[in-house]
Formats: structure tokens, C-alpha cells, sequence
């Protein structure tokens, strides 16, 4: 865990992610397989099954983390406001009204549904993981109680 936390701090984020692009780059430079955990809000997601077809059990164990702010999951916003895409700078007005995040939570689970079965037809565990939950006490037992922690 050590090790990977220290991985984790060595990245620098990019713009844009190319999630097939970069799981099959790993494929080819660990033929040998081993544990893969990808840590991704998934707003990207395009490419995520190609990318996992080249990670298949038992030559990977691959682990999905979802990464999402409790905000994302119940939204408290109401009445008009402007959007920015913090990644593109992308603006959205709207209104938010009972019908609207209604919508948007319903669109919000079939996304996350979407995701967990491209992830399990492809041998991988999907995990959401809310960014509030503290790493020692929430997310290392999380992960060990599905045995892909020791």
C-alpha cells in the first residue's frame, strides 16, 4: 500500500486521459500481469473496456476505484447557475428543479451501472470510493473486506 500511495504522489496530472491507450501501454510493459488499481473519477471512461481486454484474469487482478464526491452522488444546487468543467473550461447554464435531478440521477446510476458490468464482463472489480472517506479508516478496509487488500 506503502508503494503505491508513493506511485500515486510521483503522477502529474494530465488534461485528458486516454484510458485505453494507457491500460494497454501497461499491458505491454507488464506481460507478466499482476495487480493493476486504476483511480479514476471515470468522466473519461470512453475506452475503459478496449483498455481492460488486454488485462484479463488470472494474469491481472484489476481493480476499478470510482472516485466520487458525495456532491456528485446528491447534488444540493437548485434554481439557475452556470457549470464549469474544471478539466476543458466547458460552461453549462441551467436550472436545477426537482424534474432535472431527477434525470440526473437517474442518468447518474445507469452510468455507474454501465461501468460495474463492462468491469466484471472483463474479469475487473469495480469500486466506488467517495473522496470523503479517510484512506486508513474507509478505504484500506473497504478494500481489504473484498480480499484485494491483505
Amino acid at each position: 500500500m506503502l508503494e503505491m500511495m508513493r506511485f500515486i504522489e510521483g503522477i502529474t496530472p494530465q488534461p485528458q486521459t486516454d484510458l485505453r491507450a494507457v491500460l494497454q501501454q501497461h499491458a505491454r510493459r507488464y506481460p507478466q500481469g499482476g495487480l493493476l488499481v486504476v483511480c479514476s473519477d471515470l468522466l473519461a471512461a470512453d475506452g475503459l473496456a478496449e483498455g481492460l481486454q488486454m488485462l484479463s484474469p488470472p494474469r491481472w487482478q484489476v481493480l476499478v476505484a470510482h472516485l466520487l464526491d458525495p456532491r456528485e452522488l446528491r447534488p444540493e444546487l437548485q434554481g439557475p447557475l452556470e457549470l464549469e468543467d474544471s478539466e476543458s473550461g466547458q460552461r453549462l447554464q441551467l436550472t436545477l428543479d426537482a424534474e432535472t435531478l431527477a434525470a440526473y440521477r437517474s442518468n447518474l446510476t445507469r452510468w455507474q451501472e454501465s461501468i460495474a458490468a463492462s468491469c466484471a464482463r472483463r474479469g475487473a472489480t469495480y469500486a466506488q470510493i467517495l473522496t470523503n472517506w479517510p484512506l486508513e479508516r474507509k478505504v484500506v478496509p473497504y478494500l481489504r473486506a473484498r480480499r484485494l487488500l491483505s
